[in-house]
């Protein structure tokens, strides 16, 4: 058989948070350069639900050219499969598949990792999350591979919920995780605060925020329903996202479509490639809108594939 099935088994097998950190940087890299294709997802309607795919190829990172696929049905199942498939980009051939949702949430979790690396003050001491799923998870081991925090702290509404997430946590980060008792006590310590919720209201008060704080939003994210308050966004100084095009494709459903002009995103491709400076000082308040960038699933299935063979 030429071709490889995976699985996340094999995902957390091969890949470390690190190594995805690195894929995804050199991703940015060739979509600064022109070099990664990312055009905005395809829906398609069928039955009770639809099929979302996101397509993309990054020839210079392994040849690699493929899409991820995933249900949106009402009825799905909690643990409801997703699939990475990828072709060599030379000739065509079918590389393999991934089956299952870890390549989707450690890349997710390793954009943010980036954006918080090149955009949160370099004495940023603080982190804060809100929310404790999976999202909240990979979103976490991406920031304290980027950056030292001298403290941690959550908060979610379920008081279970979060401490568990606190118990697991500091067990794999071998540090501790605090338990905070409101979203509040959270927003007004953090030097960096991660939303990763399903909150179809905004989470936190705007007025919460301190000075410098960079923030990033990766939960709903469309008029009716989103995590950030409005006001967090048109307050910011500074608002990147990892896929401009995406944003535009969403146009008027986006939540801050009439709030905050497509000219005024800065790709954080250009951040990281250095065409833009990002934060110029201390007391700007920056803000990264969590979209996903089509192409980075297929550059780091890929990657996967080639350790496989080793």
């Amino acid at each position: 058989m030429d071709y490889q099935i995976l699985t996340d088994e094999d995902i957390h097998r091969l890949l470390d948070m690190k190594t995805v950190i690195e894929i995804i940087e050199e991703s940015f890299l060739q979509k600064s350069q022109g070099n990664l294709a990312h055009p905005p997802r395809i829906y398609v309607e069928g039955g009770q639900g639809a099929l979302v795919f996101t397509v993309g190829a990054s020839p210079n990172q392994g040849q690699g050219l493929g899409f991820r696929v995933y249900s949106m049905f009402d009825n799905s199942p909690k643990k409801n499969k997703q699939l990475v498939a990828v072709f060599d980009s030379e000739n065509g051939a079918f590389k393999g598949v991934v089956i299952g949702t870890s390549v989707g949430e450690i890349r997710t979790g390793a954009i943010g990792g980036i954006a918080i690396q090149y955009l949160a003050r370099p004495d940023a001491k603080v982190l804060g999350i809100i929310g404790t799923g999976i999202q909240a998870i990979t979103q976490l081991h991406a920031a304290v591979e980027v950056r030292e925090f001298e403290k941690i702290i959550v908060y979610s509404r379920r008081q279970d919920n979060r401490d568990r997430f606190a118990k697991r946590m500091t067990a794999e980060l071998g540090r501790d995780i605090l338990v905070m008792n409101s979203a509040q006590e959270v927003v007004m310590q953090a030097d960096v605060l991660i939303c990763a919720t399903t909150s179809p209201k905004p989470i936190f008060d705007s007025a919460w925020l301190k000075p410098g704080t960079h923030i990033t939003t990766i939960g709903p994210r469309f008029v009716q329903s989103h995590e950030l308050p409005v006001n967090a966004a048109i307050q910011s100084d500074l608002v990147t996202t990892d896929s401009l095009a995406q944003i535009e494709d969403f146009g008027e459903r986006y939540f801050l479509h009439r709030h905050i002009p497509l000219s005024q995103y800065i790709p954080l491709s250009d951040i990281v490639a250095g065409k833009h400076p990002g934060r110029i000082n201390n007391q700007q308040q920056t803000l990264f809108c969590s979209i996903g960038l089509a192409g980075t699933e297929v550059a780091v299935a890929n990657h996967a594939f080639t350790l496989n063979r080793k």
